[in-house]
């Protein structure tokens, strides 16, 4: 008589996904305490720790599956060489690098990045299998140069530009605005006007991982 077999699922919580476990499994004779077999051996399996996006955690970045993620990446100004979007993204790519950062303008300073110009940036990207970092670039020196854009105006931008940004969460983080405060700006100012921008974003709906320029 053919011995039935059973498929059994196990569950395990607190799992680190940089470590090595030992998986105990014994199989006892039913209704008895008699060990029939035992397996004591490292076993692979499949960890489904899958998020929206990226995220932080005691101190390190991680992507979407749960792998800690370092970034390896260059700058890219598009704001200013809007035509060497395609060879540079190809370029980047080249040379193994992971990340991507690229200059962005509200319109404050330079030609305002459109809906469809941003939308296209992302999609090229993504194509070019780099991990896009999207600043706004009119907010350098604010306080210090009178031409600068403000922090809130940053905010009000990448609102404006929701509906192409929520979605992309594993592919995108969103650098609010580029060295946003000028010399001689105190630092509770950037303390707040920067838990400002965090909050009205987070409140908007966006679930991006968000970087912060230090002032000065």
């Amino acid at each position: 008589m053919a011995q039935e077999q059973k498929k059994v699922s196990l569950n395990f919580s607190n799992i680190d996904i940089t470590k090595n476990y030992i998986i105990e499994v014994k199989l006892f004779e039913a209704n008895t305490w008699k060990v029939l077999s035992e397996i004591n051996k490292p076993i692979t399996f499949k960890i489904n720790n899958s998020k929206n996006g990226f995220y932080i955690e005691n101190g390190k970045i991680f992507d979407a599956k749960g792998y800690n993620f370092i970034m390896r990446g260059i700058n890219h100004a598009h704001t200013w060489f809007p035509d060497k979007l395609d060879s540079t993204l190809k370029n980047i790519s080249d040379t193994n690098a992971n990340t991507v950062r690229i200059v962005l303008s509200n319109g404050q300073k330079w030609t305002k990045t459109s809906k469809d110009e941003l939308k296209t940036i992302i999609n090229k990207i993504k194509l070019n299998h780099l991990i896009g970092i999207l600043e706004v670039h009119d907010t350098t020196g604010y306080g210090e140069d009178s031409s600068a854009a403000s922090l809130q105006s940053a905010v009000n931008y990448w609102i404006e530009m929701k509906d192409i940004l929520i979605g992309e969460e594993k592919y995108i983080f969103i650098n609010i605005g580029n060295e946003p405060f000028g010399n001689g700006i105190s630092d509770t100012t950037w303390i707040n006007e920067s838990k400002n921008a965090i909050n009205q974003l987070r409140n908007a709906g966006f679930k991006h991982t968000l970087i912060i320029d230090a002032p000065n």
